[in-house]
């Protein structure tokens, strides 16, 4: 039997985010785990946190849940064997853990990926601009895409942005 409120009593949302390694900014204010942004858009709160960004809201137990891909039952579990809160007796959970490690290694990879190609992306922008008054005018209705494209790069699914990259052709 798991006691929740126990749980959600003795462990403050502020402590599970920095715990679970989110960053947290002036005004309880940090960057969102469940979806991209360039700023903090999820607000912590004493009990609970909300997502102003993508929706995402809820207590530690719900975040916690989400975080690690568990059920509110091995939430539970998990915070109550990382905060020792007394409320169960089960053990660390090794497969949660490595779940949560694999998906911030991922998460790490991708972020690389995304910033190798934005980085060929505005090279080939910047040549694109270079030559943009040929004969065809096509480099220059690519310059205004590949304008788009970096201005709103953080809408693009990173399979959307890899067959960007691929598509413009190389201006030499």
């Amino acid at each position: 039997m798991i006691d929740f409120a126990k749980i959600k009593s003795r462990v403050s949302m502020r402590d599970v985010a920095v715990r679970y390694g989110i960053d947290i900014h002036r005004g309880n204010v940090a960057m969102c785990p469940f979806h991209r942004e360039k700023t903090p858009s999820m607000k912590l709160y004493k009990d609970g946190f909300y997502c102003f960004g993508c929706g995402a809201g809820g207590d530690v137990i719900n975040f916690v849940a989400r975080l690690f891909g568990l059920t509110n039952k091995e939430a539970a579990e998990k915070l109550d064997s990382d905060f020792s809160t007394g409320a169960t007796s089960a053990l660390r959970d090794p497969a949660a853990d490595a779940r949560w490690r694999e998906a911030q290694r991922e998460k790490k990879l991708d972020a690389a990926e995304r910033a190798d190609l934005l980085r060929q992306i505005c090279a080939k922008r910047r040549c694109l601009y270079v030559n943009r008054f040929d004969q065809t005018g096509k480099n220059q209705a690519d310059c205004h895409y590949l304008d788009y494209v970096v201005d709103n790069y953080d809408e693009f699914p990173t399979k959307e942005v890899r067959e960007i990259a691929r598509r413009i052709p190389r201006v030499t």
